[in-house]
């Protein structure tokens, strides 16, 4: 079985950066998971808009989660 290489991205209120990212984290990756922490700025809606990526929403109203319980 060929090995398999998921990039994780973390991110909070990244969206100016958060596509750039992405694109070079497809030219390494078979899989991109982005796990955003509570963004307020659009990054979370952008990166479920290009719908090329694994989303975790780590902050949610009902939720509180930081990074570091992961």
């Amino acid at each position: 079985m060929a090995a398999r290489i998921t990039v994780v991205i973390t991110c909070k209120d990244e969206r100016a950066n958060i596509g750039p990212c992405i694109d070079s984290a497809w030219l390494l990756a078979d899989e991109v998971l982005v796990a955003d922490s509570g963004s307020t700025d659009g990054t979370l809606e952008y990166v479920r808009r290009r719908g090329d990526c694994r989303v975790i929403d780590l902050y949610s109203a009902q939720n509180e989660v930081k990074v570091t319980d992961l």
